[in-house]
């Protein structure tokens, strides 16, 4: 939707704030599934429910060019695409809980860094593969085409994973009744009780883990939604393939090296707080004061520049605050992170909105940008002091 919205909002003279509600309604549905995905992930397993729920937001992201049809034009309202924007949202909102919840339970504590952010770079590679390939099809064959693609890779996806998951299965339960014995799959205990949110609500350390998913999220979500507005109308003579493409080049490769390196520093003897709190500052500190630079750059080269280097910076966060769920909560890392990330989808829907109000009431991008980078600063401020990689959840409770 963020690539698509410009050509969409001209052919339907939507607004700045009617492209912010369709733009940040997604996140309304995305923050309700965080939790209950969470849940069911470390109950029943992730691999079931990313299934299901990717075969939802497939099929609704393909039927989106009809929804905006049907209601966009001979009706002319917008609130039919909301829901739907809104229910594609309660789909997606499910995958990182289900990913953290199946990393935690497969992986040993000096493997975990690494592979979740070798695996969570994967979003921003996805929006590489829209912003180029999308780019391509929206100039040459419309925007129905890019909705269409994406909703056809995703069923695709969700069928090869399904049957990957079978087949390993399969494979397991042979090598078990070859070898007599039964295959222990989790290298963490299994939640047999309800999660302890007493003690999780009782620690600072758990709110600053919040809050600063919170400011990282806010960052990557207003960037994501209208960095192509913002160039279009700021530098009108750009072309959209390149802002489309640079900042998503960018991203996995900050978040691959910040992987390995964090991954390399557990493994010398580091202590996992101050990896987890080195990242996080990295990632937030160097990013806000690239948001302020912006507001004041005229050239397309140079904002290009820092908001591609700002939008790579906050994947350093993968090694920090994000893995953090992990370390507190390994029993239950599904479920805490699903609670991390309904706090981290407010910005999507909030946020989102209230940079398309500023925008159509003060047209001041300077504004935007230092307001995301004061949040930045104050929510990684608190986390740098109050922050922990210790377990928080007891190990009692569970089987």
């Amino acid at each position: 939707m963020p690539i698509t919205m410009p050509t969409v909002a001209r052919e339907y003279s939507w607004n700045k704030v009617d492209s912010g509600i369709i733009l940040s309604c997604f996140f309304w549905g995305y923050a309700l599934t965080q939790v209950p995905g969470g849940n069911l992930s470390d109950s029943m397993g992730g691999d079931y429910v990313l299934f299901v729920a990717a075969i939802g937001w497939s099929l609704l992201t393909f039927c989106t060019p009809d929804l905006i049809h049907i209601f966009g034009g001979p009706i002319g309202v917008i609130w039919p695409i909301v829901l739907g924007r809104s229910i594609l949202g309660l789909c997606q909102g499910v995958h990182f809980p289900s990913v953290s919840s199946l990393l935690s339970k497969k992986l040993r504590t000096a493997e975990k860094t690494f592979f979740l952010s070798f695996v969570f770079t994967g979003a921003p590679v996805g929006m590489l593969l829209n912003g180029s390939l999308g780019s391509y099809m929206l100039n040459r064959f419309g925007w129905q085409s890019v909705f269409r693609c994406a909703g056809v890779l995703g069923l695709t996806w969700a069928v090869v994973l399904r049957y990957i998951m079978l087949t390993y299965k399969k494979a397991s339960s042979s090598k078990e009744c070859e070898d007599g014995k039964i295959e222990i799959e989790s290298k963490v205990p299994v939640m047999k009780n309800s999660v302890p949110w007493g003690i999780l609500f009782q620690s600072p350390a758990f709110w600053c883990m919040l809050f600063a998913h919170f400011a990282e999220t806010n960052t990557f979500f207003i960037m994501m939604s209208w960095l192509p507005i913002y160039f279009s109308e700021v530098f009108p003579g750009g072309k959209g393939w390149i802002f489309n493409v640079v900042p998503w080049i960018i991203c996995p490769v900050f978040g691959l090296i910040g992987g390995w390196v964090a991954q390399q520093l557990i493994i010398k003897g580091w202590g996992i707080t101050l990896v987890r709190k080195l990242f996080e500052g990295c990632g937030l500190y160097p990013t806000s004061l690239l948001l302020i630079l912006i507001g004041y750059q005229s050239s397309y080269i140079g904002a290009l520049v820092s908001l591609a280097v700002a939008m790579g910076l906050t994947k350093l966060t993968l090694s920090g605050v994000v893995a953090n769920p992990l370390d507190i909560a390994p029993t239950c890392a599904g479920t805490v992170y699903g609670m991390m990330n309904t706090m981290g989808a407010i910005p999507g829907f909030l946020g989102v909105y209230i940079t398309g109000y500023i925008l159509e009431i003060f047209q001041s991008w300077k504004m935007v940008f230092n307001f995301t980078a004061c949040l930045n600063i104050i929510f990684c401020s608190f986390f740098l002091i109050f922050g922990t990689a210790k377990p928080i959840v007891p190990m009692s409770g569970v089987s």
